[in-house]
């Protein structure tokens, strides 16, 4: 089962940070998932929510600022005084990073509903910085917005891509083919099932649940036959499989 670090290791670091990213890399995490957003500048940065100021000392859309503007934020010092300092990262500087390591990465793409004019410069833009640095690792571009993850296999067709979900209705799409063209179902672990796992893997997909950070989530997900979980604490989440076999 393949280990994704939840916005890196963001019960051990601030989200999404480069500090986070770095843990989940010592954790031994075979990908990185994080989120991707516009500045106002056009720059990909990554960043959960629509607004900063539940992570930073900041406030305001994130499509409001420039990554000028975005980097004199401190993104840290709400998690704990240790990461005062930490600073948002743009994409280039994740892949840098995650190069070093080898370690793979799943790049979430953020579309807010009723800013769907964003999607397609979002996706150019970060084709874009992917094309400009090779990356050695496995990388998937995803998200909970189907039409953003169709876009990117017409812009670019042999990128490997993800969708995101938490309904259950998104298994009945598998037998008609409305999800050809995704290669991961990411699908939140309370409705993983050990048929709608076959079910994946008999359309070519490869199956993944989360957030897993507790026995109680991991045992259904396990049980269902997932190829890989993400976690907030994907060191917890490698002992937990090393101990259970």
């Amino acid at each position: 089962m393949l280990i994704i670090g939840h916005r890196g290791a963001s019960a051990l670091a601030p989200e999404n940070t480069l500090s986070s990213f770095r843990s989940a890399i010592r954790a031994g995490a075979d990908l990185i998932e994080m989120d991707l957003r516009l500045s106002r500048d056009g720059e990909v940065v990554v960043f959960h929510d629509r607004d900063l100021d539940r992570t930073t000392d900041g406030s305001g859309p994130v499509r409001e600022k420039t990554l000028a503007e975005l980097k004199q934020l401190d993104a840290g010092l709400r998690f704990s005084p240790e990461f005062q300092g930490e600073r948002i990262p743009a994409l280039r500087e994740v892949l840098e990073l995650a190069a070093a390591g080898r370690t793979g990465l799943y790049l979430e793409l953020k579309i807010d509903r009723g800013a769907e004019e964003i999607r397609p410069v979002l996706v150019a833009r970060t084709l874009e910085v992917l094309a400009a640095q090779s990356f050695p690792g496995r990388l998937n571009l995803a998200s909970f917005d189907l039409d953003a993850v169709r876009l990117v296999r017409r812009l670019e067709p042999g990128t490997p891509t993800g969708l995101i979900f938490r309904e259950e209705a998104v298994w009945d799409r598998l037998p008609a083919g409305g999800l050809d063209g995704i290669d991961v179902l990411s699908a939140r672990w309370n409705i993983l099932t050990p048929a709608r796992v076959e079910a994946g893997h008999r359309a070519g997909k490869e199956v993944w649940g989360w957030t897993v950070d507790r026995p109680e989530e991991l045992a259904p997900v396990r049980a269902a036959g997932v190829d890989g979980a993400a976690s907030n604490n994907p060191a917890w989440l490698k002992a937990e499989l090393e101990m259970l076999g």
